[in-house]
């Protein structure tokens, strides 16, 4: 194949790297498996550690994030339940987990629902209530 023979190693190595990038993102209990398979069941322990690592970390730095944005609006005598209500999520969301995929989507799904209906809403409040505002504008070529 000419393509090899025109392509630097250092393309090559970036192809290569792209490959096994967008299969992690898709499928990372592939990439485990292959790096059992290819490099030995040391690296493919590190593999999964990695991965392990990176979903706690995920987890609890968005849960953290999701605390300090519902407790900001709070008053201030609220805020000591913080560290409280965030340790519960992560409870919650590592129960959920470990009960399997089928029962985290029944109890995630009215939540992402609600999510969804109140961006539709805030949408289409902020369209319909600039209306006028936005017909002032003249958008015609010149």
């Amino acid at each position: 194949v000419d393509v090899f023979r025109t392509t630097t190693p250092t393309q090559l190595m970036e192809l290569v790297a792209q490959t096994v990038l967008r299969a992690a993102e898709s499928q990372p209990e592939r990439l485990l498996r292959l790096a059992t398979e290819l490099l030995g069941p040391r690296w493919g322990v590190v593999s999964g550690s990695a991965l392990l690592i990176d979903y706690v970390l995920t987890i609890t730095v968005s849960i953290a994030a999701a605390g300090d944005a519902l407790f900001s609006f709070l008053p201030a005598g609220l805020h000591q339940g913080k560290m409280g209500f965030e340790v519960f999520c992560i409870v919650g969301l590592i129960t959920l987990n470990i009960r399997g995929v089928k029962e985290s989507v029944k109890v995630l799904l009215p939540v992402f629902l609600l999510f969804l209906g109140t961006h539709v809403v805030v949408l289409v409040g902020g369209i319909f209530g600039r209306a006028a505002a936005i017909a002032m504008f003249d958008v015609s070529p010149p």
